[in-house]
């Protein structure tokens, strides 16, 4: 066997992780202008929110008759930056949630699509010293008949784009402060937001680079061997 046959298998493994067949694994960013920030002084700054979520989950819970499922667990893992301020998700001491309803009523009100997606367990900028309970929220509506969901019981192997919710995005971070019952709740907000392009994760950027590297290796020996 050649040397040129394992190098081509290295450059697959390498490469493999970072391919879109990998559709189990979904890597997502959404951003927008923060416009309500419960006095904060946030206001026009961008929040960014990068997320990676296993689709394959099952649903919890899964409701024929009105086209509504549940899924919890989905999450890997989550950073909400505000400006200078940066929130990672603790697997560990965290939860996820996303309930997908499509042509599905809801309070009564007839509804084509809705997508709530909850996390909470954050670590990182505190604003004040007695804060708990961070957590993320988005939430998409739409009433009129641009699909924005295909299928409602499971979870959605591309990024779910909020452009095709047209009648009501909101993204909140938000936490307590002080008693967990009875303190005072500030929320970071933005109601217009749509797709980032989202930052590679450390290991899926390395083993591409490195699968770069060798099919690069590869085509200067094939160039130097037809000399």
């Amino acid at each position: 066997m050649s040397l040129r046959t394992p190098l081509l298998i290295v450059a697959a493994l390498s490469l493999g992780p970072a391919l879109p067949a990998m559709a189990q694994t979904v890597q997502t960013a959404y951003e927008g202008l923060v416009d309500d920030d419960s006095g904060l002084g946030l206001i026009g700054q961008t929040m960014n929110v990068s997320m990676v979520y296993d689709s394959t989950v099952p649903p919890d819970y899964s409701f024929a008759n009105t086209r509504a499922a549940g899924f919890s667990g989905f999450l890997q893992s989550m950073t909400v930056t505000v400006g200078a301020l940066q929130w990672t998700w603790q697997a560990d001491a965290g939860g996820s949630f996303m309930a997908l309803e499509d042509d599905a009523p809801r309070f009564f009100t007839p509804v084509e699509d809705v997508v709530v997606l909850d996390a909470y367990g954050f670590v990182g900028t505190d604003l004040f010293p007695d804060t708990v309970n961070h957590s993320l929220a988005v939430y998409l509506y739409d009433h009129t008949n641009a699909d924005g969901l295909a299928d409602y019981a499971t979870i959605p192997s591309q990024p779910i784009d909020p452009a095709r919710f047209e009648d009501g995005q909101v993204m909140e971070f938000s936490f307590t402060v002080g008693d967990p019952e009875l303190g005072d709740i500030y929320r970071i907000s933005t109601h217009a937001f749509g797709l980032a392009a989202p930052v590679p994760e450390p290991g899926t950027l390395a083993m591409w680079l490195a699968g770069v590297g060798v099919l690069g290796s590869l085509s200067a020996r094939r160039l130097r061997a037809g000399q």
